[in-house]
């Protein structure tokens, strides 16, 4: 047996490593859609549910977005293996939307690792009863036809604040200027509350240019919002809303527009 420590073992124990990780992502990459009409047709669904996506903007790039989609005859559901774990994250936003008249239950198979920061008790979290209770979720036909219908606007009140848009990349391209940005933003914010933390993406990450402060209580951030809404911060007037908290503690700082798009007044 090897020395643990020896070249040998080291270069045998980062093959191993990546076979997992590429093993992880293969079965993160899988998502079911169940509850589908007994009459369903397989290419029907699937060419509708792209367009839902693609309209959604929740597809990563152009093209086909599923390297397999297989469907057991005499079946209600469907697997899909996408692409990239991204996009199987991001359709799980679609749970709870109705095909044909009947609710898609839309999931992770049992053998999903729980190594992506988004799961199905989050979505069902952030678009069922916590965020948009007693709204009723669009359907993908609806979706797909471009319904001008207006769209319930969903900003409930949250212990997290985000301050959109409120530094450009550009102002950023130093450690110390980005560490400059939050040490300003804290410092302004806390007049406001107690504040248990500041998150704020670095350029090319998802939300950079928004900073998010979390404050001790609800009440703390819905002051912050109807007194920052009025204040300039690096030469532009503070755009404030709420982010969910869920969302938050998961580092997922995509904009919340998809609640609006996805829930019909």
């Amino acid at each position: 047996m090897p020395d643990p420590e020896s070249s040998l073992a080291r270069t045998f124990l980062a093959q191993l490593h990546e076979r997992n990780a590429e093993r992880s992502d293969r079965n993160d990459s899988i998502i079911y859609a169940d509850n589908l009409p007994k009459s369903c047709c397989k290419d029907e669904f699937i060419s509708l549910l792209i367009k839902a996506l693609r309209i959604l903007n929740l597809l990563t790039r152009p093209g086909d977005p599923f390297l397999k989609v297989w469907k057991p005859k005499k079946h209600t559901f469907v697997m899909m293996d996408f692409r990239c774990v991204e996009e199987a994250n991001n359709v799980l936003v679609l749970n709870g939307m109705s095909y044909k008249g009947q609710e898609l239950k839309i999931s992770r198979p049992k053998h999903y690792s729980g190594s992506q920061p988004v799961s199905v008790t989050s979505m069902n979290c952030l678009f069922g009863n916590f965020a948009v209770k007693n709204a009723k979720k669009r359907s993908l036909e609806e979706v797909c036809a471009g319904s001008e219908k207006p769209v319930k606007k969903i900003d409930p009140p949250s212990r997290i604040l985000c301050l959109r848009r409120i530094v450009k990349n550009s102002d950023m391209q130093t450690e110390s200027e980005y560490l400059d940005f939050i040490d300003d933003i804290r410092s302004e914010c806390q007049k406001f509350g107690k504040i248990e933390g500041v998150a704020m993406p670095k350029p090319g990450e998802k939300g950079a240019g928004n900073a998010y402060i979390a404050y001790e209580t609800v009440e703390e951030a819905m002051n912050a919002r109807r007194s920052l809404g009025s204040k300039r911060f690096n030469g532009k007037f503070v755009e404030p809303s709420f982010h969910p908290e869920v969302m938050y503690l998961e580092k997922d700082f995509r904009e919340t527009w998809e609640l609006r798009a996805l829930v019909s007044s």
